[in-house]
């Protein structure tokens, strides 16, 4: 058996709000296309959400999200550059490793892990709920590379629409 490193992403969410989990499903053949997508979180075998478009449009998928995982939390978004599989109303327990499985209609399958961190709302002494995504990079920003490592476990979050 080969073994492959699989590329690990990071992303961040900050706590009540919502995160983006990115995915690269772009084949590398043009004439080839995504037939479903499967997000699985660390070691459990057991997907938390599926895009299957098999024998379907890709404008009509076939959706499932798992009760245990995300729930009704959860939406993919495969136009998206990277596609990004939504998580609403970001909780604790959503921090940890994820692996995002992409089956094609020819090509191999490809693997991406995506090492989600959830950030609590009150960092460096900010109120994340309160300020917007814009806002609070910007205030990341501000900080010299020092103080931001010592006080702020990320260098700046994802802000989605």
């Amino acid at each position: 058996m080969i073994s492959t490193k699989v590329p690990t992403a990071h992303a961040q969410g900050v706590l009540g709000k919502k995160a983006a989990l990115p995915c690269d499903i772009q084949p590398l053949a043009a004439e080839d296309h995504v037939s479903m997508v499967l997000w699985f979180k660390e070691t459990d075998g057991e997907p938390l959400y599926s895009y299957d478009v098999r024998g379907r449009l890709a404008t009509q998928p076939k959706l499932w999200s798992s009760p245990a995982g995300f729930g009704t939390r959860a939406y993919f978004r495969a136009a998206a550059n990277p596609a990004v599989l939504f998580v609403d109303n970001v909780v604790s327990t959503d921090a940890g490793v994820y692996r995002c499985r992409v089956d094609f209609k020819n090509s191999p399958t490809r693997n991406l892990k995506v090492n989600f961190t959830v950030i609590n709302e009150f960092v460096m002494g900010l109120d994340f709920k309160r300020f917007t995504c814009y806002e609070i990079n910007f205030r990341l920003s501000s900080l010299g590379p020092a103080s931001k490592r010592r006080l702020c476990p990320v260098e700046s979050i994802a802000c989605t629409p």
